[in-house]
């Protein structure tokens, strides 16, 4: 009889058995709920049960939390040196033509555009402006070896 016994209910004053309601109610059954007292009490109530053999949905669960979002992550690009970033800020040509706002629309659209390479190759070779700015950026980071 213990497998349809659900839980056993020995921290439960206040409840009385619902069969025979003279004891303390010790145990619950898994079927209907219906607490009872002991073994007798049990089968009196399992004999006469219209949901005999059936067993309660469980409780529905809370869900889940959800989860954490995902670690922020540098895009896989080349990243500048402290270095080079100063050495780049060193240079009054670059600072100069940096004052040019379509340089700088071009760099800002360049940089978020999700085909870059394709964007970056396609203004170097169309404008002149930008081809030069980036020979001079690429001169300051990699400069040629004194010979």
């Amino acid at each position: 009889w213990s497998r349809y016994i659900s839980v056993k209910m020995r921290d439960s004053p206040g409840f009385p058995c619902a069969v025979c309601e003279k004891q303390r109610s010790k145990y619950k059954t898994s079927c209907c709920s219906i607490r009872f007292c002991s073994t007798g009490c049990y089968k009196d109530h399992i004999a006469n049960c219209p949901r005999k053999g059936e067993r309660l949905p469980p409780k529905p669960r809370p869900p889940p939390p959800p989860p954490p979002p995902p670690p922020l992550t540098a895009p896989r690009t080349a990243m500048l040196r402290g270095r080079q970033v100063k050495a780049l800020n060193e240079q009054p040509e670059l600072r100069k033509l940096l004052e040019s706002t379509s340089l700088q629309e071009l760099v800002k659209n360049i940089d978020g555009d999700n085909n870059r390479i394709g964007m970056y190759e396609k203004a170097r070779y169309n404008i002149p402006d930008f081809d030069n700015f980036c020979n001079k950026v690429l001169e300051v980071l990699y400069p040629k070896p004194a010979e």
